[in-house]
């Protein structure tokens, strides 16, 4: 589960928020791949297929202890490319004659974001590959069942979905969450449509005054749940209705408030399975800053977001993962030399 929210400010700058929901420890670390980096992937097969050579670097956050498994990532020319639960997945059962284009999906992030600095340049690469996947051990032994976001600088959004074994390219407008497929997500706005900001403050009754027992009721009915429906909703009407942030630093405070909303607290999701319980939490937040290149980020044991300022470290010679849990507890020193 997750939430991923746009915010474009008055100056054009654009802030765009995440929160990474899950049931299991993802041991969160932070990765740096710089330009001139040679990647390649494989087929379904195991052969070599793609290779290339990273024009841009890219910072991301990564689980389980791999730098393969980015979870939310931007590059240099502040694209974005985040990965968000969906269980309608299905990705394509590819062809052989597809193998020689086709791309594994832990290797996508680098694909694009490598060589990539637009939303248009995203969907024309998109469209030159054969996207595949295969079986995680560490998600229980299942093909990912994931969707994909994409940002650019300018605010331009893509959703991309695989259903029933074909690629799909939706326009974000500015919200996206878990399950269903996302146009079921716009269909269901509909529902919603009477929503306001606009608090009503008493109503006339057969010449009796009710008069409203505080201020807010503009949004009753918003959902308060934390199903990938609701989330969808509260997150869109929020950001919607919140004061159109002048600058940039106003969409960061925005952002901050409004992830607020969709952030999931510890114990408050729980299920069991094989008898054990497990709990969906929001394990950590960031926000990105399109405009000055900043990066937010919060664990779900802090009270504050740490900044990473990102034109400082595109040139660090030599980089290696660094974990969430250590970047608070050195919190005091130059972030920028953690990954040196």
């Amino acid at each position: 589960m997750c939430t991923d929210i746009q915010l474009k400010a008055h100056d054009k700058s654009v802030v765009v928020g995440r929160t990474m929901d899950f049931e299991i420890e993802t041991q969160a670390a932070l990765a740096i791949v710089k330009k001139g980096t040679k990647q390649n992937t494989t087929t379904p097969d195991g052969e070599k297929s793609l290779s290339w050579t990273t024009q841009y670097s890219y910072l991301g956050i990564t689980a389980f202890n791999s730098p393969k498994y980015f979870i939310h990532s931007i590059n240099e020319q502040g694209l974005i490319m985040a990965i968000l639960w969906l269980p309608e997945t299905q990705f394509p059962i590819l062809k052989c004659s597809q193998y020689s284009n086709s791309i594994h999906i832990t290797d996508l992030t680098g694909f694009i974001l490598g060589s990539s600095t637009t939303i248009t340049q995203v969907k024309q690469k998109l469209k030159k590959v054969h996207i595949w996947a295969d079986k995680m051990p560490q998600l229980g032994n299942i093909i990912p069942p994931i969707h994909l976001v994409f940002h650019d600088k300018s605010g331009n959004s893509i959703v991309v979905e695989f259903i029933e074994g074909k690629m799909n390219i939706h326009k974000n407008i500015g919200i996206v969450t878990n399950s269903p497929s996302y146009d079921w997500h716009l269909t269901n706005l509909r529902n919603y449509m009477r929503l306001t900001n606009q608090d009503v403050e008493s109503l006339d009754i057969e010449g009796k005054c009710l008069v409203a027992p505080g201020k807010g009721n503009g949004l009753f009915g918003m959902p308060g749940d934390f199903t990938p429906p609701s989330r969808f909703i509260r997150g869109y009407m929020l950001a919607q209705f919140v004061n159109k942030p002048q600058t940039v630093l106003d969409a960061i405070v925005s952002m901050s408030h409004i992830l607020g909303n969709v952030t999931v607290p510890k114990g408050t999701s729980i299920h069991t399975e094989n008898k054990e319980e497990m709990q969906n939490y929001t394990q950590w937040l960031c926000i990105s800053d399109l405009h000055n290149m900043q990066f937010y980020i919060k664990n779900a044991n802090s009270l504050g977001y740490i900044v990473i300022d990102l034109n400082k470290i595109w040139n660090i010679s030599n980089s290696k993962l660094v974990k969430l849990a250590q970047i608070y507890s050195e919190a005091g020193l130059n972030i920028t030399k953690l990954f040196e």
